[in-house]
């Protein structure tokens, strides 16, 4: 079959189809791609970065057994894989620019990109929600590059507000189907252009998050640079009298932007600080000991 999908029989670049077995019964039952190997021979891709695109995708447990099949831990039907292999070829294989498979995943540590041979260009991998999970496990997974990768972000049409204020630049830059990838490249953008720096940026999106609460406040954040992170929103929560959303956000950012340790070290540097806003510090502690006292369960 063509690696495009495509109902060509010219078209040069072919891969084979899934060749299942499945094996035991009930929760014991696995199912088996006998061929993964060659798969991901013929699509030039690393059997373990694979794998793991599987298991995200399915919600399922996967493995690569001694003779290069996959694993899967429960029964799949053979339509249902073949079209997340599809998926896959379709936004992390052919190329951006000539549709080629060609190609390579570039990482340089915030974004991904796929290098083309064929063409010679590298463009940026537009991920949806859908592959979140993954792209993020692919930015830490891959070695780091110093080739720049053109971000596709950039050719959209940039509305005419520029002299309005940067908030409400952002406010409208925000929809349902913004991505914080997006919205980081849309800060940087007014970072520049506003002559403003990192702490600006995050005391800005801060600000918008807590009056219009927005799904990738928390995405955003971690692509920004912001040594004082949780000093600047303290900040905009005193500012803006809502002292009581510290723990909210505490939580938001733990793990996923900050680790809990580093929260639990701020949060003791707080303790008998004479230049905190006393009420926002009685809510600080209640988190932390809230924290401590979940950890020790």
């Amino acid at each position: 079959m063509n690696i495009n999908n495509k109902e060509d029989p010219f078209y040069r670049y072919k891969m084979s189809e899934i060749i299942l077995t499945t094996e035991g019964k009930n929760q014991n039952t696995r199912t088996i791609i006998k061929n993964y190997g060659m798969i991901c021979k013929e699509l030039k891709r690393d059997q373990e970065l694979l794998s793991v695109f599987f298991s995200h995708q399915l919600c399922l447990r996967t493995n690569i057994g001694q003779n290069h099949e996959l694993i899967i831990f429960k029964e799949c039907d053979k339509p249902t894989l073949q079209e997340t292999l599809k998926e896959y070829i379709k936004h992390f294989i052919m190329c951006k620019s000539c549709n080629n498979p060609e190609t390579k995943i570039l990482s340089d540590s915030k974004m991904l990109g796929l290098s083309c041979s064929a063409c010679g260009s590298v463009s940026e991998i537009i991920i949806t929600s859908k592959f979140n999970k993954y792209y993020d496990y692919l930015l830490k997974k891959l070695p780091k590059t110093n080739i720049t990768i053109k971000s596709n972000v950039a050719h959209v049409e940039i509305k005419k507000i520029e002299l309005s204020d940067p908030e409400v630049i952002i406010k409208n830059f925000i929809n349902d189907t913004t991505t914080g990838r997006d919205l980081y490249f849309e800060l940087q953008r007014i970072k520049v252009s506003r002559e403003l720096n990192d702490n600006d940026i995050a005391m800005m999106l801060t600000k918008l998050y807590i009056t219009n609460k927005f799904n990738i406040y928390v995405e955003t954040m971690k692509l920004i640079k912001c040594k004082n992170i949780l000093d600047v929103i303290v900040g905009v929560l005193i500012e803006n009298k809502k002292e009581i959303m510290i723990s909210d956000i505490l939580e938001e950012l733990r793990d996923d932007c900050i680790n809990e340790n580093d929260i639990l070290e701020w949060i003791d540097s707080k303790k008998d600080n004479n230049n905190n806003n006393n009420m926002i510090n009685k809510y600080i502690q209640i988190y932390g000991k809230w924290l401590r006292d979940t950890d020790d369960e």
